[in-house]
Order: structure tokens, then sequence, then C-alpha cells
């Protein structure tokens, strides 16, 4: 089910795994995406007409700061539809609490993306 919009989606954590699926399945629904990835090469997978790998690592306010400049500075007009905060760490295969990544890192991401 495909539908032009004329809307953006960040998706964090979007390397791998369910951020990386949730990331093309929203491009096939017609959403351009912002897939946050930590290095580059992580988005070279990714990169589609639709899907625009962007780096984002949450822990570091001067990322979130250019995803919000993103967002805000959208060459084709578009707003920001949603954040979906997929991004976290996992400590010995399990994902454990961790409030500076989990918890802080994603509040501020929606924060600041929201705010403009």
């Amino acid at each position: 089910m495909s539908h032009d919009t004329n809307e953006l989606i960040v998706v964090s954590g979007a390397s791998t795994g369910m951020g990386a699926a949730t990331a093309r399945e929203l491009a096939l629904r017609g959403y351009q995406v912002l897939a946050g990835v930590r290095r580059e090469s992580d988005g070279d997978p990714l990169r589609t007409e639709r899907i625009e790998p962007i780096i984002l690592d949450i822990t570091r306010p001067a990322d979130i700061a250019g995803v919000a400049a993103r967002v805000a500075s959208d060459p084709f007009g578009r707003r920001l539809r949603a954040v979906v905060n997929n991004a976290a760490i996992a400590i010995n295969g399990r994902s454990r609490p961790c409030r500076s990544t989990n918890g802080v890192g994603c509040s501020r991401s929606t924060s600041s993306a929201t705010s403009r």
C-alpha cells in the first residue's frame, strides 16, 4: 500500500534490525525517511529515493541538532510527521535500561525535532 506523502519521518537506530525494517516499510508507504545511522557506511545499504541516511548518534547533541536543522530546512518543504525512537544499546546481548542513551537521548531527539 504505497501512496505519496509530503511528509518526513525520522527513524533513529536505523542501521540494522527493527530500525532498518521500519525505515524501509515507511518508505514503501510513501514517506520520506531520514534514517539515523552512526556511520556513513551504515547508511549505504539503506539509501533509496525515499530513504536518506543521516548521521545520528543520540548521545551527541550536535548530531541531534543536525537532524533537527535538516528537518527544518527540508528542500521540498515537507513537514515532520513522526519520530521513531528506535536507537538503544544492548549490553551482553540483552537490552538494559541505560538512562543516558535510551531515555535521555531519545527524549532530546524528539524534543529537538518537534520544536522547530
